[in-house]
């Protein structure tokens, strides 16, 4: 338990880093490339937003699901195990790139690694829990739909 509350303050902290980068190391990127970043941006608010109305109830920021939780695999969650990091993940890379910031790109990268270390946590727990989720796992991608 104590990893898993060691995981969700350094997810907060890692975001929070992210949200308040003054945007001290930037570089100059062309238009096309920005709007492309804004595209992503937005795309990743709408994979979080999607994630977060389809798991309702279920919702719990610990690695650990809720005791009487369900297994959600209708709505986003038929495409990606976890739509609300891919969420993150897709907003933070846009906006990283939209602002043309060193420093976001870096926090994106460390929550990309936050979040994979999660999910392996995660999925350990839903696989103990759920005897459908190996099934689930192997016709979902992590955090982007398998395609094939």
């Amino acid at each position: 338990m104590k990893l898993d509350l060691f995981l969700v303050i350094a997810q907060i902290g890692i975001i929070l880093c992210y949200a308040l980068d003054p945007g001290w190391y930037s570089w100059d990127l062309p238009l096309w490339l920005r709007y492309l970043a804004l595209i992503d941006l937005v795309l990743g608010i709408l994979i979080l937003l999607a994630g977060l109305f389809t798991l309702g109830d279920n919702l719990t920021p610990l690695p650990r699901p809720k005791t009487n939780g369900e297994l959600v695999t209708h709505g986003v969650y038929r495409f990606i195990r976890h739509p609300l990091y891919a969420g993150i993940l897709f907003g933070m890379a846009g906006g990283s790139i939209y602002l043309a910031s060193g420093w976001k790109l870096f926090f994106t990268l460390l929550i990309w690694l936050l979040f994979y270390l999660k999910t392996e946590r995660e999925e350990n727990y839903l696989t103990d829990r759920f005897p459908d989720y190996e099934e689930y796992k192997r016709n979902t991608g992590r955090f982007l739909p398998k395609i094939g």
